[in-house]
């Protein structure tokens, strides 16, 4: 092979080389500008879900402080970072009187507009129930916040230490089929047998409570009158666990009811049967989705307890 081939061999190898190293450092570009790219493109995502939740958290705040308002929560003003920075002089000195006094000013500000609120009553036309809120920015007290279910019976005896009452297992729908201790005042008014391996509905949110020794997870709701109380029953087709809803009150039961807002005090006395025996609350229908009505089997325009 002559000289002259080679070294033409050796001219093209080194273009060759040249544009290897082009291409590569335009790859590089390349790669770098999506990365830049991808990484602005997730940077305007993770500001936009940071604002997302800051909104949230601000909803919740507000939410929570008309809700402290309303039950005579006295709020007092903290001072943000921001206000801190501006009460300092340019010399470095705090200004301590002065973030005092604007923290007093504006804590007086809130008692006053929650002391201008009661003063005030409530809104020509609206019924407020007593402790509630009223703005109606918050939740009214209804038959929503009670957690009623449809509870299986599994076993019933008499309370060792209570003549009037008895003792009861129950399936409410709990998960891994634990069962619930409830206690209830029934012996005057059935025998045990009638109540054994039988449906209910039972008010699951109140606060476990020890009867006489015997700790009480839940309350049998029945039908009462002066002379004779019935236990509610389901419609047919229903398991453990059910729901008991009212259509014109939808809403999400409470986890579990504070004792101090009395909500199933408020609640109670507008839990009825109708004339056709049919439970209802404020006269609108108690029901178990899909299935049909909760109902007595004879007390008709009966309180529920």
């Amino acid at each position: 092979m002559s000289s002259q081939v080679l070294i033409k061999l050796a001219e093209k190898a080194t273009v060759a080389e040249n544009i290897l190293v082009k291409v590569k450092a335009q790859l590089e570009a390349v790669k770098q500008t999506a990365m830049l790219n991808f990484m602005n493109e997730e940077k305007s995502r993770l500001e936009g879900e940071n604002q997302r939740l800051r909104n949230e958290i601000d909803g919740f705040k507000k939410e929570l402080i008309l809700a402290e308002i309303g039950n005579g929560v006295k709020q007092v003003y903290i001072p943000t970072e921001r206000a801190i920075k501006q009460a300092v002089s340019s010399s470095g000195e705090k200004k301590c009187p002065d973030i005092k006094k604007e923290v007093e000013k504006k804590s007086n500000n809130k008692i006053d507009s929650k002391e201008k609120v009661d003063k005030a009553g409530p809104k020509k036309g609206s019924t407020p129930t007593k402790g509630a809120p009223l703005d109606g920015d918050l939740k009214a007290v209804d038959v929503s916040s009670l957690d009623l279910r449809v509870g299986l019976i599994v076993s019933a005896k008499k309370h060792p230490d209570a003549d009037k009452q008895y003792v009861e297992e129950v399936d409410v729908g709990d998960e891994g089929g634990r069962t619930r201790s409830v206690v209830s005042g029934l012996v005057d008014h059935m025998p045990v047998e009638a109540i054994h391996n039988r449906l209910g509905i039972f008010l699951c949110n109140l606060k476990p409570a020890k009867i006489r020794g015997v700790l009480s997870e839940a309350m049998l709701i029945c039908a009462c009158t002066p002379d004779k109380v019935e236990l509610l029953d389901p419609p047919s087709g229903c398991a453990p666990g059910d729901r008991v809803t009212c259509t014109q009150f939808p809403g999400k039961p409470e986890t579990l009811l504070n004792p101090k807002k009395k909500i199933w005090e408020t609640v109670k006395p507008d839990l009825k049967t109708n004339n056709k025996c049919i439970a209802t609350f404020k006269d609108q229908v108690l029901l178990i989705e899909g299935k049909g009505n909760v109902t007595a089997k004879t007390l008709a325009d009966a309180q529920l307890s």
